[in-house]
Parts: C-alpha cells; structure tokens; sequence
C-alpha cells in the first residue's frame, strides 16, 4: 500500500510548541502510539498525540504548503534529534510517507523506518462543552499546585479524594474544592478571578482532572509561555474535558461525579498493589498479569444504603475495528464465560475491547476474591489474536479533520 508523501519545513518556533505540549507525555511507541502530523489542504499543519486519557492538539500556520492533504505517523526520535539539528539552522526539510521518515539540513540528515505496528491516529472528540472559564495561567498553577498538597499532620493513606472545579458566575471567580473530610480534617478551597462566556444563576460544579492540566503547565518547557488558559466546563454528554491556550488544546477524558472513596483500599485488595489513576480509578496489580493490571473503577457513590457500585475491568485490546467478526468473537467469549459460571463479560468500550466485572458493595469488601474471579476468567477465554490484529496499521488514514469550533469567551 502507497501513502502520499507529507513535506513541510519544521522550524525552531513550531518544535517549541510541541516541545512544551508533547515532552510531558508518556507516548509509549512500543505499544503502538505516536505522534500524528496532518496537513489540511488550507495551510494549516496539525499535531496529534494520545496517551492513555488524554488528547493534544496543535495547529499552526504553513503559509507555504503546496495544498496538499495528508496524515503521517512521525517518530518521537525524529524530533529529539531536530531538537538538535535546529539550534544552528532556521528550519529543517520533514519527509514523511508509508515506509520512512525523514529530514536533511544544511547540518545533517536522517531518514529511519516507520513503525509497522502503529494503533490508528487519535479522533480529536466533540466536545460541545458549556460555560467558558479563562484564567491566569500563573494563577492557574498555583492554586493546582496547592490544591494537590495533602494535609500535614494526618495520615492520608489510600484516599485521593476529588478536585471540583466551581465555576462562580456571579462573583467571576473559578473555584477548587477538596474535601479531606474522610480523614478527619477538613474542606480545602482556592480561587483565582476568572471570565466567563456566560452567566448562570447557580454554580457550576464538576470533577476536575487536575493532574493533567497541571502535567500540561508545569513542564519546564511550558512554565511562563502562556498568559491565558481556558476551561470549557464539561456537557452532560461529553466525555472528554476541553482544556485551552492560543497554542495548543487538551482534551482530558471526563472524571465521573464521584465523592471520596478508597479508605480500606489496602485492606480490600489483600496481597495485591495497587495506586491511583484518578479519583474515580485504581490500578490493581495481579501476577497472571505480569506487567498488565485491572482497573477498580467507581460507577456511583455516598449512598448511606449500601448501594454503592464499582466495576472491575481489563483491557484486552485497544484501537479494536467494530463488525460482525467481532461481535461473534465477543458473542463466543462471553459464552465461555458463561458456562464457566463466570459473572465477566466481554464487551466494546469505546474503541477498547474490555472484560468487565460489575460489584456491588457486598463485593467491594472482599475485593481480592472478585480480582482472583477475574483473573481467572480470563483463562477461560478463546484465543483473541484474530481480535487484537484487527487493531493495528491496515488502512490508509485519511487527513485528520479539524475539531469543533473553540467556544470563546467573553
């Protein structure tokens, strides 16, 4: 299969950018990612890269592009050793196509394979989102900073307890709570002035994935090269956060509404590690698994009854193609599942093909035996090596779109 070549000049402003969005991120090209670099046909140049849950987009200006349209994979190792090349040149000539990547100046050359065993490139999400914050991005670090301090003097343990955001209309102000109070100590809050797109007569009250956002602005690269940031609250169907500045966009999978959980962590999950993803996600660690884990995620919580739900999971194969091979390889696991009297299920998350273990709280308090049930669930599984391939490089990648307009703020 042939792919149209992709050329373009790179220069030293352009690696900057993506040096101070991309360096922070875990881009694990050994297990299929990169970094993905599109051209519009308009003038427009397009980076693309997706690690785990989070999107980053960058788009800059070619006022010198042929018009041509097209999306190429580019190895991390290409702009590390641009990164170089450019200290004594102005630009350097990036040849990209279905077999090598490349790039000559007046310093040096380099032209090396593309990986074979690429996931397909990331699908910026729609996010239709709500009310515009913009702030500080100095204010912004600060009060992120702080805000992810534990308390001094007591043992916080297991709990990591949700960052909201409150977005205050009335008083113009951006708020972050976090409530430490299933320790014993009390409500942390901090808030920095803010603009918002709208009013509204009620705050606005979500869960804030800070780690993220903070990774993203406290890079070393990063520190000082913005004024502005803006938070796009998140819509009742969106499934991702829109993070925002003039160059550069993030978007961030959206927390579940969830309340502090996870204080008996250690205790419930017995012989096995585990840490944190997020507030709502714990990883936990089995050795069938080898360098794999579970994921123990809270569905609903705080309910004084009892009725609180998690579900345990396990990724069996990313970037997986839907159609009927598939539903009947999903349809002959889930049978086998069955007759081993197993309450996992196979099933499609998004593009993820994942095993899935509902708990209730009953089964939350003996939480190593339903990691134990899982494990062995998978044992019963057929071979899905027919599935897994169907996730890696097989079809020609059409120009990555441009996302949804950017809300503006006012």
């Amino acid at each position: 299969m042939t792919f149209d070549s992709g050329i373009f000049t790179l220069t030293r402003p352009e690696l900057s950018i993506l040096g101070q969005t991309i360096a922070p991120i875990d881009i694990m090209e050994e297990k299929g990612g990169s970094i993905w670099v599109s051209m519009n046909g308009k003038g427009e140049r397009t980076w693309i890269v997706e690690s785990d849950d989070l999107i980053v987009k960058v788009v800059v200006p070619d006022d010198g592009a042929n018009g041509s349209a097209w999306t190429h994979p580019i190895p991390e190792q290409i702009l590390v050793a641009a990164q170089r090349f450019l200290v004594r040149n102005d630009g350097i000539r990036v040849t990209l196509d279905d077999e090598r990547a490349s790039f000559s100046c007046d310093a040096g050359t380099m032209s090396i394979p593309q990986n074979r065993e690429l996931n397909p490139p990331p699908i910026v999400p729609l996010v239709v989102g709500g009310i515009v914050a913009d702030v500080h991005e100095g204010g912004l670090c600060a009060i992120l900073e702080a805000a992810s301090r534990r308390p001094i003097g007591l043992e916080t343990g297991d709990v990591d307890p949700p960052m909201r955001c409150i977005f205050d209309t009335q008083r113009g102000e951006m708020e972050l709570v976090v409530d430490w109070s299933i320790i014993g100590s009390g409500i942390c809050r901090y808030s920095v002035p803010a603009r918002f797109s709208a009013t509204t007569d009620e705050p606005i009250d979500f869960v804030l994935p800070h780690y993220r956002i903070w990774m993203a602005l406290s890079h070393p690269m990063a520190i000082g090269e913005f004024d502005r940031v803006r938070i796009a609250a998140p819509g009742p169907d969106d499934e991702y956060l829109h993070v925002a500045t003039d160059e550069w966009e993030l978007f961030i999978r959206a927390l579940p509404d969830v309340n502090s959980w996870g204080k008996d962590l250690s205790k419930v999950t017995g012989p096995y590690l585990h840490d944190w993803v997020d507030c709502g996600r714990v990883r936990i660690y089995h050795p069938r698994l080898r360098n794999d884990s579970f994921i123990l995620r809270a569905v609903a919580l705080g309910d004084p009854d009892g009725s609180d739900a998690y579900q345990l999971v396990h990724q069996l194969a990313a970037c997986v193609i839907g159609g009927p091979d598939l539903n009947n390889a999903i349809a002959e696991a889930n049978m086998s599942l069955e007759s081993a009297q197993s309450r996992a299920r196979v099933m499609l998350e998004n593009d993820a093909l994942i095993l899935r273990l509902d708990l209730s709280a009953d089964d939350y308090r003996k939480l190593a035996d339903q990691v134990d049930h899982l494990a062995e669930a998978i044992d019963t599984l057929p071979s899905l090596q027919a599935i897994e391939s169907m996730s890696r490089f097989q079809a020609r990648w059409e120009p990555i779109p441009p996302s949804n307009p950017e809300p503006q703020a006012a």
